[in-house]
């Protein structure tokens, strides 16, 4: 008796190895992908302007990296003391014009060089909703906790989508035509937008992304959105917010995101990687005991047999 639709992603041509590098932008979800590749000790290079929401924040970005435009003091927005970046997170904000700058430019030189050497460049897109400044009309990557009424909001259509996934493309295939890109619509709910809202924006973008793939070879679908919504269909895998994956969810997209990109004889080394973090992780009630000091020098000759295998991997 089965108690749920199974759902077998297509398999990415070309794989997660040892020494793959991985680039990722966009929302939260990208982030919690990027944190498991971390975990494992992949190379990565995610949200360097922390997260951002919907394609044209995605095209922005990307578009300043490849073309090396940097932020100038005409990028910012000012409302009272403090300097604000539109175009990214709303943690980029500070007292200082000159500051954000810097800060700004140097997260874009991160993100450049990470497009520059990654095999796999992971783009997630949260939602089809933007909000465009009223008196300049550019859409913003976050709206900082401005007033409401700076902001217009959008949907974008399907054609808007296409159009910039479709740039967003062209643009990494300038600066690295041999990455493998993935393309995912996150899982998380954007309730805030409204539940008939947040299904049509999803629609939207999963649309638009089904028409890229279809047109651009490097491109890859990863159906985290499906895994999350037509799998395990279940409130007791969301946090308690109702928004967010619970853990055992994320686990259960991670185990497809891997059976999907991931070499699958990278496992031994992923297993005994976990077994080391797990380890790194373990705090005891009494470390002072003899056990635990046997403990810590296993672990440690274990980290250090692992690395004369693989001296790129630190712990």
């Amino acid at each position: 008796m089965r108690f749920f639709t199974p759902l077998s992603p297509k398999e990415s041509e070309q794989k997660v190895v040892l020494d793959s590098r991985i680039c990722g932008l966009g929302s939260c979800f990208a982030q919690t992908i990027g944190d498991r590749l971390n975990y494992y000790k992949w190379p990565t290079t995610i949200n360097p302007f922390g997260v951002v929401f919907h394609p044209l924040a995605i095209e922005s970005l990307l578009d300043r990296a490849v073309n090396e435009r940097f932020f100038a003091k005409e990028d910012l927005y000012q409302s009272g003391d403090l300097f604000h970046a539109l175009a990214v997170n709303a943690s980029f904000a500070h007292h200082s014009s000159a500051a954000l700058i810097r800060a700004l430019n140097d997260q874009l030189l991160i993100l450049r060089a990470g497009l520059v050497s990654a095999t796999h460049i992971l783009l997630t897109f949260g939602t089809a909703y933007c909000f465009r400044l009223k008196t300049t009309g550019q859409a913003v990557g976050n709206c900082h906790k401005l007033p409401q009424a700076l902001f217009e909001k959008e949907l974008l259509s399907v054609e808007q989508i296409n159009n910039s996934m479709a740039r967003t493309l062209s643009l990494i295939r300038a600066i690295n035509p041999k990455a493998q890109v993935i393309l995912t619509v996150s899982p998380v709910r954007h309730l805030k937008d409204g539940m008939v809202e947040n299904n049509l924006s999803k629609s939207q973008l999963l649309t638009a992304v089904h028409q890229v793939v279809g047109q651009w070879p490097q491109a890859l679908y990863f159906p985290a959105y499906e895994l999350m919504m037509d799998v395990l269909r279940d409130y007791r895998f969301y946090k308690a917010d109702m928004i967010h994956p619970s853990e055992e969810a994320q686990d259960f997209i991670w185990e497809h995101f891997c059976n999907t990109v991931v070499d699958p004889q990278m496992q031994p080394l992923l297993q005994e990687i976990a077994t080391i973090q797990q380890g790194l992780a373990h705090r005891p009630i009494h470390p002072e005991r003899a056990a635990h000091q046997d403990f810590k020098v296993k672990l440690e000759e274990r980290i250090a047999k692992l690395q004369e295998r693989h001296p790129h991997i630190k712990f």
